[in-house]
């Protein structure tokens, strides 16, 4: 589940709300706790969650992830020095080429962007992203190729299983 970001969402351990000890990741539908909680504990989760189909599968893909290093050097130092400040995310996925308009309908818009490092141990990266950019390459001698530019929305998770 990937749950909608600017929704009400309500978590409950044993039938009483919780308000706060928690940090909820929308993508992936994942909630966390501060505590651990008692393993007969029931949680449940009241919230709105996105429906989605698999768009297309790709074939190969890089994602780069930085962080601004804004300059914080002191008179006297004698050494520059910095603080990280923002964050981002942003990749290009490959497809082979097919005769629809799938991508081309959805340029601009957020998706849920799924990235498999490993799928028989489901290790993989997901996060929100915009579908910035398509460029697609028609070499004489093979496959007609698109690659799908991405750049990300909020967080993004490493989930391993």
């Amino acid at each position: 589940s990937y749950y909608q970001e600017l929704e009400d969402i309500c978590v409950f351990v044993d039938g009483v709300v919780q308000t706060s000890g928690y940090n909820i990741e929308y993508v992936g539908g994942v909630v966390e706790f501060d505590a651990s909680q008692n393993a007969d504990a029931v949680v449940t989760i009241s919230a709105k969650y996105h429906t989605f189909e698999l768009v297309a599968g790709f074939f190969n893909w890089t994602i780069d992830k930085a962080v601004s290093l804004e300059e914080a050097t002191e008179f006297g130092t004698g050494w520059k020095s910095y603080i990280p400040c923002l964050r981002g995310i942003n990749g290009e996925a490959q497809k082979f080429f097919y005769n629809d308009e799938s991508f081309l309908d959805r340029q601009g818009e957020i998706a849920i962007i799924v990235l498999y490092v490993d799928t028989t141990n489901n290790y993989r990266y997901e996060g929100y992203g915009y579908l910035s950019g398509i460029s697609t390459d028609t070499p004489v001698d093979t496959l007609v190729k698109q690659r799908i530019s991405i750049t990300g929305k909020g967080t993004w998770y490493y989930r391993d299983g």
